[in-house]
């Protein structure tokens, strides 16, 4: 039976510094020694390897998902921001609309109070007129009393004879 001795594998393996196991490898004396230094690096390297694949495989898969995402967020901002642009156009248009309507009743509203004012005037001179009137008929009725017993209609339309309370003076006037 064939006695082989079973080297420790050093523990910079597992590191990431070749220089410092190439160095380790070519210092020792033994062929089987460096055989099997050689065939572990080898190993150690394939799984390196295959594991740096994975993980820039791994890495790309999830920045290219990180890229979609983000580009469909942008595409989705996008749109929202047309959106909103859409809105705020049309309540600009709104707006603008309402100043309108604010500004043709605000000049409705002048020209209602004008006109109320000149109706008032209006209702003024025609109060004064019927003061007037009322005034001057108050008058005619008073003369007619003070002219002796007359005839007058009254509010229904029927004749009415009225006397004098003065019957000493002579009547003034035409009877009718």
């Amino acid at each position: 039976m064939m006695n082989t001795k079973i080297f420790p594998v050093p523990t910079f393996f597992a590191t990431k510094n070749l220089k410092l196991l190439q160095k380790h490898l070519y210092q020792r004396q033994n062929s089987r020694c460096k055989l099997w230094l050689e065939v572990s690096l080898q190993k150690v390297l394939l799984q390196r390897i295959l594991s740096n694949r994975l993980s820039a495989q791994k890495s790309r898969l999830k920045k290219n998902a990180h890229v979609s995402d983000l580009e469909s967020k942008a595409k989705y901002f996008e749109d929202h921001v047309g959106f909103l642009y859409r809105q705020i156009t049309a309540q600009k248009n709104r707006n603008q609309m309402l100043q309108i309507e604010q500004h043709q009743l605000k000049l409705r509203m002048a020209a209602c109070e004008k006109q109320r004012v000149l109706d008032e005037g209006v209702i003024e001179k025609n109060i004064a007129e019927l003061e007037r009137l009322k005034e001057l008929h108050m008058r005619k009725l008073t003369a007619e009393a003070q002219a002796g017993p007359s005839r007058m209609l009254n509010m229904s339309g029927s004749v009415q004879i009225k006397s004098n309370s003065n019957l000493n003076q002579p009547p003034l006037g035409n009877f009718l």
